[in-house]
């Protein structure tokens, strides 16, 4: 009875349970047997039952988790940096909720009256607060496994719009506005890492990643549109790539466990195996040889210029400006032997730019990677 699930739910259960009668064979069974055996509820065997011994369980899943993990459920996030920024970005925002509710309790507001209806609305807006934060760290998207978890694109969108929800009404429960320039290790890397912010959308920058930006949040829609996974080597794939059409199990036998069951709805699918080497961001910037083509840069097989591959950027604090009501930027410089390169990140209210120039760098073709995670327009409303 796992969540019900062998009840109908996997895969061919439905039939051998209802179809075939394996339901109402086995309450055949438990009411034939019921001179000697009792049946009852978890719940009833707890109250009746006392404890026969203690145990001390490790930390584990079960065999399937571990196999897609690597062996410890948190390795998801070692696996995934997609999976690893939801989690920082959730402690982030549970950090913020936390402080802004004492701040709510021994600031200003604390000396309202207890009847003032402004005060009733504060109280309700860090309540939706924090149940939006609770919705944001349900874990379905924070790892993957045969059942979709992270590569599936709604899960990750209602992390997203959950937490950045929970940090809005916070805000707006206390009446304080977020820095316009926030430093902050966004990865737990050790890092500096700095969050630019406007009224309307926030942008997290990484020197130490290339000078990329990682997060970029539109505050109304909440949403992230860095929200992009890259293309990750599974250990299923080794499964697909030794795949052969298997014979259709006989209904006189039990159906096997969705674990065990591989489908290709493609019979080319192994084709079009692809795997990305970095973390998709934006504001990427490469050296390349050549322009490559388009079909290069889907299959990430285009050429880099050698020694200039990613890497990671000096935050110049006198370069960068910070405003409530005007523009905030940072900028960052990168020394190369020959020269370097000077990135400049600037957000608006409405615009988010990124200023690029050489000094003393002879390069064939400057590419810069950007990627969106598009959605349907109505979605943005």
């Amino acid at each position: 009875a796992d969540d019900g699930e062998k009840f109908g739910l996997w895969p061919k259960t439905h039939q051998w349970v209802y179809g075939e009668g394996w339901l109402d064979k086995f309450f055949s069974m438990l009411e034939q047997s019921s001179d000697w055996l009792r049946t009852m509820t978890f719940q009833a065997y707890v109250q009746d039952t006392t404890a026969s011994g203690q145990v001390f369980l490790p930390s584990g899943s079960y065999d399937e988790m571990l196999q897609w993990s690597g062996g410890h459920f948190r390795n998801f996030f070692a696996k995934y940096p997609e999976a690893h920024a939801m989690q920082q970005k959730m402690l982030r925002v549970s950090a913020t909720v936390k402080a802004l509710k004492a701040h709510r309790v021994t600031g200003r507001g604390a000396r309202s009256k207890i009847h003032d209806s402004r005060q009733v609305s504060r109280t309700k807006l860090l309540a939706e607060a924090e149940r939006a934060l609770y919705a944001g760290q349900c874990n379905c998207a924070y790892w993957h496994g045969v059942f979709g978890g992270l590569y599936l694109a709604h899960l990750r969108r209602g992390v997203y719009t959950n937490l950045i929800a929970a940090d809005t009404l916070a805000h707006r429960a206390v009446g304080v506005l977020p820095k316009a320039l926030t430093v902050l290790d966004a990865d737990g890397d050790g890092q500096e890492a700095i969050s630019l912010r406007t009224p309307s959308m926030e942008v997290v920058v990484d020197p130490a990643k290339g000078g990329a930006i990682t997060e970029w949040t539109l505050v109304e829609p909440r949403i992230n549109l860095l929200d992009v996974v890259s293309r990750h080597p599974e250990s299923y794939h080794q499964v697909l790539a030794a795949h052969s059409p298997e014979s259709v199990a006989s209904v006189s036998q039990p159906p096997a466990s969705i674990h065990d069951v591989l489908g290709m709805k493609d019979e080319q699918l192994t084709q079009h195996l692809r795997y990305d080497s970095h973390h998709r961001s934006a504001f990427l910037d490469y050296a390349l040889e050549r322009l490559p083509t388009l079909e290069e840069v889907v299959h990430s097989t285009w050429k880099v210029k050698p020694g200039w591959s990613g890497g990671t950027y000096r935050w110049d604090r006198q370069g960068s400006a910070a405003s409530r009501k005007g523009p905030v930027g940072v900028t960052m410089v990168r020394e190369l032997a020959t020269g370097r390169i000077r990135k400049q990140v600037v957000l608006s209210r409405d615009r988010l730019e990124c200023q690029y120039e050489l000094e003393g760098l002879e390069i064939p073709v400057v590419g810069m990677e950007f990627n969106l995670s598009l959605r349907d327009p109505r979605l943005l409303t």
